[in-house]
């Protein structure tokens, strides 16, 4: 789940095992550990109906994750993502960066994509330039891996943006032109519609101009 983590989250983890533990035994080895001090109890918890715990120290989690068999890794990956898509409710916002990551170690990519652009357009309104670049060009390298040149064409285009925003204009000019330059890849790629006959309303399927 991460250094910070809840027990409802390891209980979702633990439902689709062989040996599933309930509540009460849940508690008790995490009290177990607790009495290790190899994890503390907060005393708020996110979540309601939760106890939210954190690792001692982060390097204790990444040894611990280490023995996590790789194959289960994704498989759990994506639950906590489903997880934390369920119980976030309004909160969902403060979440979609880490939601997005456990669906990036899921090997989820399109998922991956979804919430990375969903984190970066709020970023991107919060004026948070730096995190904002880091979510597009994350969702971009899936987009681009993925084929979705429509889609990569138009995150350029925020991320264009954002560099504006942040006063970097020769960044800015780089990716308004590469997403420019993807459009028209992705031109190539979408079925011709036949023009009805004039006269007629002028239509724009999905497309934006290809130059400023």
């Amino acid at each position: 789940v991460g250094r910070l983590f809840w027990d409802m989250a390891l209980a979702e983890l633990a439902a689709n095992e062989a040996e599933s533990l309930d509540k009460e035994e849940l508690t008790r080895l995490l009290d177990a550990i607790r009495m290790r001090e190899l994890v503390y109890r907060r005393e708020r918890s996110t979540f309601a109906e939760t106890e939210e715990y954190v690792f001692k120290h982060a390097l204790l989690r990444d040894v611990t994750y280490e023995t996590v068999l790789l194959k289960l890794r994704r498989v759990y990956h994506r639950q906590v993502a489903g997880w934390l898509e369920a119980v976030a409710g309004e909160r969902l916002g403060e979440y979609l960066g880490l939601i997005a990551g456990h669906f990036e170690l899921a090997g989820d990519l399109s998922k991956a994509s979804e919430y990375l652009l969903r984190a970066g357009d709020r970023a991107r309104l919060d004026y948070a330039h730096q995190e904002a670049i880091e979510y597009y060009q994350r969702a971009l390298a899936f987009l681009k891996e993925q084929g979705e040149l429509a889609y990569a064409a138009r995150t350029l285009l925020k991320l264009g943006l954002v560099y504006h925003t942040a006063f970097d204009y020769q960044r800015s000019r780089q990716a308004y032109e590469e997403g420019f330059s993807l459009w028209r890849q992705a031109e190539g790629q979408m079925p011709s519609i036949p023009s009805l006959p004039a006269p007629h309303a002028l239509k724009l399927f999905k497309k934006l101009p290809l130059t400023l």
